[in-house]
C-alpha cells in the first residue's frame, strides 16, 4: 500500500485499499507506524508545505480508530465464542460423541 500511496496514478487506489485492509490488526499497525515515519514524504507528494500530524486520519489516526474499534468487536467476537463453546447445548450440535457406545469393562482381579 506504501508503494502505492507514493506512485501518483495509484495514489487513490492505495488509500482506498488501505481502508479495507486494516480490518486486519497487524497491517493498521504496521501502516500506522509507516505512515508517521514517512509524513514529510506524504506532504511533499500531496505538495503542501505543512507536515500533517501524527493523528490525522490519513497518517496515523485512521488506524488506531480501527485497531480501538475492531480490538473491542474482536475480543467480544473470542469472549462469545468461548462462552458458547462451553455451553452443553452448542457442544452436543457439533459433536457426535452421544452416537458412540460405552462399554463398561469388567476386569478380572486375578490379573
Amino acid at each position: 500500500m506504501f508503494i502505492l500511496r507514493i506512485i501518483p496514478s495509484t495514489r487513490d487506489a492505495g488509500k482506498a485499499i488501505s481502508w479495507i485492509f486494516r480490518l486486519i490488526p497487524s497491517f493498521a499497525f504496521g501502516d500506522g507506524v509507516l505512515s508517521i515515519a514517512s509524513r514529510s514524504l506524504f506532504a511533499l507528494l500531496n505538495g503542501t508545505k505543512e507536515t500533517p500530524g501524527p493523528f490525522d486520519l490519513d497518517i496515523a489516526g485512521g488506524s488506531i480508530l480501527f485497531l480501538a474499534l475492531f480490538g473491542v468487536i474482536y475480543f467480544a467476537l473470542v469472549f462469545g465464542f468461548e462462552t458458547l463453546k462451553n455451553t452443553q447445548g452448542w457442544n452436543s450440535l457439533f459433536s457426535s460423541e452421544s452416537s458412540i457406545p460405552y462399554v463398561k469393562k469388567e476386569y478380572d482381579d486375578d490379573v
